[in-house]
């Protein structure tokens, strides 16, 4: 007998089919009953992977154009970043994702340019979601009242079954095992290419002051899959349904009585998503006193019922300067998973490396773009130009 289980996580569903050698015969009307019931299969999967949310990221202000194009150009000079997350390492179809980004202030467009690849592998490589996108955001100031951002990211997107990798009925005897050559038509081993549009908007508050501490405030709005393509591999009908982020950070500066000290950060951050059935919602904080980094958050899948929880938040990071207007920094999470499958999957675990490079602009040697750029900087008095990050 054949088994499907199926499982539920802050990542989406999971489903898993067991098919037992047994069960199956030599018997030509039973294998071509077997090979139709193995691409129903196919096809439920394919809906179920198209239904589940897209890749998680648990270090989403250092993956910030994944989060929100809008983020391009935010620190008016030049970074680059990537991303390595593994989870469930425990699980055999575990999920692995790379990602690689990079943005430019241009301040010709008063704005943001930016690319972003990412690639998702899950069942030990046998679905394999590949992307590469491109970037733009604008913005806007609304002197000492508010400073507006969008940003839009066109992506080309390959989704891709690894054939080779699956085992269908009509190759395996009872005896002998996996002897056979297949007779199933596995399809295109190109998979399905198409474009993807996002959209995303913020809002920068100016700064305020509560004693000797300075506080800002950012909220964003993103919608994913704004055109909802077709991503189905294998024939049939699979939309990739859009996805709404909502995100809210607050940074609050508190000085040290030592003007030699370095000053404090604490920034409490609340993200909501909604694709398709499935929600995420994160709160938390990052704590920052340079060098180091520190942050602890809480994830569930509904943003009213704490009984829904699916993992906690660990991170730590650390930041060294090259120079006085480049660094890097290093960070490291892990989920702790605290739903049903928490003494399965052994969590998961993110590491992240970013450059950022100050001042670094496109038309670098124009200086009068540099001194009107430089101008509505010192002018500008909100809150992404004081992000920890």
């Amino acid at each position: 007998m054949n088994h499907i289980r199926t499982y539920k996580s802050g990542s989406g569903l999971v489903s898993v089919t067991v098919i037992n050698p047994k069960s199956v015969t030599r018997n030509p009307e039973q294998m071509k009953k077997g090979i139709l019931y193995l691409l129903v299969l196919l096809l439920s999967a394919s809906a179920i992977i198209c239904k589940a949310q897209d890749p998680a990221s648990s270090q989403f202000f250092f993956n910030p154009m994944y989060l929100n194009p809008a983020f391009a150009g935010t620190t008016k000079g030049a970074r680059f970043g990537g991303i390595y997350r593994n989870q469930w390492p425990n699980v055999p179809s575990k999920f692995v994702t790379y990602n690689a980004w990079g943005d430019i202030y241009n301040p010709l467009f008063h704005g943001g340019l930016g690319l972003i690849a990412m690639q998702d592998v899950s069942g030990e490589g046998m679905f394999k979601t590949t992307s590469i996108g491109f970037i733009q955001s604008y913005e806007r100031a609304i002197p000492k009242i508010v400073r507006l951002r969008a940003g839009y990211n066109v992506t080309m997107i390959n989704k891709k079954i690894d054939w080779s990798r699956l085992t269908f009925p009509d190759q395996l005897d009872p005896v002998m095992g996996q002897v056979y050559q297949t007779k199933a038509n596995p399809g295109n081993a190109a998979g399905k290419t198409f474009i993807d549009f996002t959209a995303g908007f913020m809002a920068d508050f100016p700064k305020f002051r509560v004693g000797e501490s300075q506080i800002t405030n950012t909220i964003g709005y993103v919608m994913n899959h704004l055109t909802e393509p077709q991503q189905s591999v294998i024939g049939g009908t699979a939309i990739l349904p859009a996805k709404h982020t909502v995100h809210y950070t607050m940074v609050i500066s508190i000085a040290d009585a030592n003007p030699n000290e370095k000053a404090l950060y604490i920034s409490p951050n609340v993200i909501w998503e909604k694709q398709a059935n499935f929600s995420n919602s994160v709160l938390g904080f990052y704590v920052t006193r340079d060098p180091l980094i520190g942050g602890l958050f809480y994830r569930k899948r509904k943003f009213s019922n704490f009984k829904d929880s699916d993992a906690m938040i660990v991170y730590l990071g650390v930041k060294a300067n090259f120079s006085k207007y480049s660094d890097v920094r290093i960070g490291y999470s892990y989920d702790v998973t605290v739903n049903k499958l928490s003494s399965n999957t052994l969590g998961a675990h993110e590491l992240s490396l970013v450059f950022d490079f100050k001042h670094s602009t496109l038309f670098s040697k124009n200086h009068k773009l540099k001194r009107r750029n430089r101008r509505a900087m010192d002018c500008e008095d909100f809150g992404s130009k004081s992000l920890i990050f």
